[in-house]
């Protein structure tokens, strides 16, 4: 049976907070705060159109209270939506992407993986190293490249997606491996070993090599 690949997009920063603060019970929270504020226009309209053309207080009355209250509406409404946007952020599903590198080569990568906490990027990351190189120890240097985090959403759900580098110290073989199509809910994933590459090789692309050394070995089946 075919497997689809569970493909994957960035969320762009207003889709972020639209889904922070509309998405379940966040969204009552938001109806209020629209709701305080389309009262406020309603009484600064109201206010705007009675006619006070006398005193000392029409400033105030007509422009400064008005300019300072929405003011602080606004301000109370964007710190808000922000403390939403990032509990919202903090619960969603951690993937890791890991690539390691010897020099101007990629020698492997893993799309994906998911990922407990920011706290164990490091250690998951030489873990995944280790079960690709075969249980096998790999020499690094004591540094990583960490990529700034994304939101992304597949199919399934939307998640926070975190991308680091390896710099391996030493390397003698030959061949680029990927994996792909890490799914907590599918056994095991894709993987596939590339020629030597100087570029990362995304999913989409593993995806289409292996889709395509499958047909042609079906193919083959019925022919023989």
């Amino acid at each position: 049976m075919k497997r689809e690949l569970n493909k994957s997009k960035r969320v762009n920063w207003l889709r972020q907070y639209l889904i922070a603060l509309f998405k379940g019970k966040r969204g009552r929270y938001t109806v209020s705060i629209v709701s305080v504020f389309v009262i406020s226009l309603f009484v600064l309209w109201m206010i705007s159109g009675c006619d006070i053309r006398f005193g000392e207080g029409v400033l105030y009355v007509n422009i400064l209270e008005p300019v300072v209250t929405l003011g602080t509406f606004f301000i109370a409404a964007w710190l808000g939506a922000r403390n939403i946007k990032e509990e919202w952020e903090n619960q969603l599903p951690k993937k890791l992407t890991v690539h390691f590198k010897h020099k101007d080569s990629y020698v492997f990568t893993c799309h994906k993986a998911y990922l407990f906490g920011e706290s164990d990027i490091r250690q998951m990351g030489q873990q995944i190293g280790f079960q690709m190189n075969e249980n096998h120890s790999l020499s690094f240097y004591p540094y990583i490249k960490l990529e700034p985090t994304t939101i992304e959403k597949n199919e399934k759900e939307y998640f926070r997606h975190y991308e680091v580098t390896f710099f391996l110290s030493s390397w003698e073989k030959k061949g680029y491996k990927v994996c792909w199509d890490n799914d907590l809910h599918t056994p095991g994933n894709r993987e596939w070993i590339f020629d030597v590459q100087d570029k990362i090789i995304s999913e989409e692309q593993a995806n289409a090599v292996y889709e395509e050394r499958e047909r042609t070995e079906k193919k083959l089946g019925k022919s023989l």
